[in-house]
């Protein structure tokens, strides 16, 4: 939520005058020690050198913390803002400027509106809501109104006290806490409270219920002020300052109410004006005739952490802080950003010998301090369709045809990639058509994993020139290529996989595709990868990589008749050699029109949500890898069975089906070692419908049913009776 703060020059630079010890008392009763009011001086300093740097106008920025996400939506906070400023001072700053709007008895009145609705039996908080004046009235009113807020949000029983209706509404609120809080209505708030918290944790969860309901009725008022113009200035928790002088203006109190009960059934929250204090006094002629010194644009703490914090970002989980860029994410330690920002300075206005100078200070010593700099708890990566939690970073960046949104058509850019395609699938459109659509599927639902394409080709065919135009279309760090997997996608060195979503795995060595292909086989589809970098925890991250596979060898991966990851295309060869075609396309793929045309062609292919649904071409040649990829053993029973096609069922002993299998291994020029027992149980283990062993008096006996096995390898036509 985006507020302007307006405030008088004056009285800022009557603040910025202001000693240590003359701020003591002011912040005396917002805070514990002198530690904390020295943090809370230190704060107002930063907060009027911007106000004087901005002349007093200032846009400050509400949102939700890490504690409470935007999900849940409990209170709202702006670091540096008149929210976080000693009542005094901000009274001192407001008077006669804004006024002070704010819910009466806010929490015990929600706290009420919830058991009411949950049909929570409360007497006792009723009776304190009824009798609040006169409890109050009863003695110190302020320790007494702490002391019943306490026992709202704290777990442990007050045993100090001996006031007896105090200890019945204190024993009441613990029993509410306990109700409230086990009930699935209010899970999606606990559970932002760590389970492994040890002190006052129904505390903080019923405090999280409360200033959630809060921030509901805050959200309403902030509609009602919007809906009759009046403008508001800055939220404080339970209420909120409005710009003008509404004192005396009753008839606003009693519409907002009105209003506020028509959204909340039964709240009954009262609205009240609080006054502003006037402790501060202000000597006008000592502010005016004093001459400032005003930082220069850019060089203040607030403005250099602005532009800092537009490129980085703590990650608390990890440990580390992320450099963004426009198409990709860099990983830095603390040591790193020192080694690279320590010259990195700001302006700060400070008094010496009774005069304010200009010191010029380190930005990351303050910065590693800041606790209001920019954090999130984890890293991920949501391509578009997917939405981030709002306590993570989102690791994922567009493709780069997205950044570009002037281009002029290229009217020949389609038809000649459309030919490269087909003449790569070898001229078969059903092919050609389904890699477009590849392509499309990949560009507009990075979300949606894919199969992996695997092209296959002389060297110079123009499987490189295509990956080139891809890489261009959706970026240099989007596309990585790599002919050790092992190494480079989940071994030691992956960390170029973190930003990466297109995986080429290039000319992979016969070693490296055997000792790989369960791994590649699992990366199409798992739905996480781990990072490994130098230096760095390894850690998880979404997997939306897709992966395609280019090679010069002929039989580059084994597959099988139930492969349904890999689709499988012979490239044509009949681009090798030709200098004039491919010179032409890389002065194609260096226009940017070109590309973008290309790119938008394959973004409006349509239905492209249904890709998967689309099933894939198994070409000629993918049908010749299957066969030479088949179990021998299996081989050899797809023949047998071709052989008995006119039999209904052969019976073998176990000796002659060895020997049946051993005279075909001969007869095809097949090196295959195995004895009868080994080739028994390889036999068995692939579980062949159609093939059953019985025991018999003179030995075991193989039955294989010629019907079943024909039906199991889908072989000629099947004929029933």
């Amino acid at each position: 939520m985006e507020l302007i703060e307006k405030l008088p020059v004056d009285r800022i630079k009557h603040l910025y005058s202001m000693k240590f010890n003359d701020f003591k008392s002011y912040a005396k009763s917002s805070c514990k020690n002198d530690d904390e009011r020295q943090k809370q001086y230190d704060m107002m300093k930063s907060f009027c050198q911007t106000n004087i740097k901005t002349r007093g106008e200032v846009k400050r920025i509400y949102s939700y913390t890490q504690v409470t996400p935007l999900e849940v939506g409990g209170r709202l906070y702006c670091g540096n803002s008149l929210q976080g400023i000693p009542k005094k001072i901000r009274g001192f700053l407001l008077k006669d400027i804004a006024t002070d709007l704010d819910m009466k008895n806010c929490h015990p009145v929600i706290l009420l509106y919830l058991c009411k609705i949950n049909k929570i039996h409360c007497p006792e908080l009723e009776y304190y809501i009824n009798h609040r004046d006169e409890i109050l009235d009863a003695g110190d009113r302020d320790k007494l109104k702490t002391m019943y807020l306490c026992a709202i949000n704290t777990e442990e029983i007050n045993k100090k006290t001996k006031d007896a209706n105090f200890k019945k509404f204190d024993k009441e609120c613990k029993e509410i806490q306990k109700k409230l809080t086990s009930m699935e209505c209010y899970k999606h708030i606990v559970d932002t409270v760590p389970s492994s918290r040890n002190y006052n944790w129904l505390g903080s969860a019923i405090n999280r219920i409360l200033c959630v309901y809060e921030n509901r009725i805050l959200q309403e008022v902030i509609n009602f002020l919007n809906r009759d113009q009046i403008e508001i200035c800055a939220l404080c928790f339970d209420g909120l300052l409005i710009y003008g002088n509404y004192y005396d203006d009753s008839e606003l109190l009693a519409n907002l109410e009105i209003y506020i009960e028509s959204k909340f059934e039964g709240l009954n929250m009262k609205f009240d004006y609080k006054e502003h204090t006037d402790d501060i006094i202000m000597d006008t002629d000592e502010v005016y005739n004093k001459e400032w010194v005003e930082i220069a644009e850019g060089r203040s703490y607030e403005e250099v952490k602005e532009k800092f914090e537009d490129e980085h970002c703590l990650i608390v989980n990890k440990s580390f802080y992320l450099r963004k860029f426009e198409n990709r994410c860099v990983i830095m330690k603390k040591e790193h950003l020192k080694t690279a920002y320590e010259r990195l300075k700001y302006d700060e206005l400070v008094e010496k010998k009774g005069e304010t100078v200009i010191e010029t200070m380190s930005f990351l010593k303050r910065y590693f301090e800041d606790e209001d700099m920019v954090v999130k708890d984890e890293t991920g990566v949501y391509p578009s369709g997917l939405k981030c939690p709002d306590n993570y970073y989102n690791m994922w960046r567009p493709f780069d045809m997205e950044l570009v949104e002037e281009y002029i058509e290229d009217v020949t850019a389609v038809s000649f990639i459309k030919k490269h395609i087909k003449i790569l699938c070898g001229h078969d459109e059903i092919v050609a058509d389904y890699f477009e659509k590849w392509i499309a599927q990949m560009i507009q639902y990075p979300a949606i994993k894919s199969v992996c394409p695997i092209f296959i080709s002389r060297e110079g065919a123009g499987k490189g020139t295509l990956m080139q135009l891809i890489t261009k279309m959706i970026g240099d760090t989007k596309f990585f290529q790599t002919t050790q997997p092992s190494r480079d996608v989940w071994g030691e060195f992956n960390g170029l996989m973190s930003d990466a979503f297109l995986v080429n795995l290039d000319e992979l060595s016969k070693k490296e595709t055997l000792e790989s292909e369960g791994r590649i086989k699992g990366l199409i589809t798992e739905p996480t990868i781990k990072i490994n970098i130098k230096g760095v925890t390894q850690f998880p991250i979404q997997s939306f990589h897709r992966f395609i596979i280019t090679t010069n060898s002929e039989e580059p991966i084994s597959t099988s008749k139930d492969d349904r990851r890999k689709f499988i295309v012979r490239c044509s060869d009949e681009l090798i050699g030709n200098k004039d075609y491919f010179n032409e396309f890389y002065e194609k793929i260096s226009d940017i029109n070109f590309l973008k045309t290309c790119y938008e062609y394959f973004k409006s292919i349509p239905e492209m949500d249904k890709f998967g649904s689309i099933a894939i071409p198994v070409t000629e040649y993918h049908n010749e890898l299957k066969e030479m990829s088949e179990n021998l053993i299996e081989r050899w029973v797809k023949d047998f069975t071709q052989e008995n096609y006119d039999k209904t069922d052969v019976e073998l002993q176990s000796k002659s089906i060895y020997e049946t299998f051993m005279e075909w291994i001969g007869i095809n020029g097949i090196t295959y070692s195995c004895n009868a027992i080994q080739f028994g149980v390889r036999l068995q283990r692939l579980k062949i419908k159609g093939i059953e062993t019985k025991h018999t008096k003179t030995g075991n006996k193989t039955i294989f049913n010629i019907k079943d096995l024909l039906g199991y390898f889908k072989l000629g036509c099947l004929l029933t009776a």
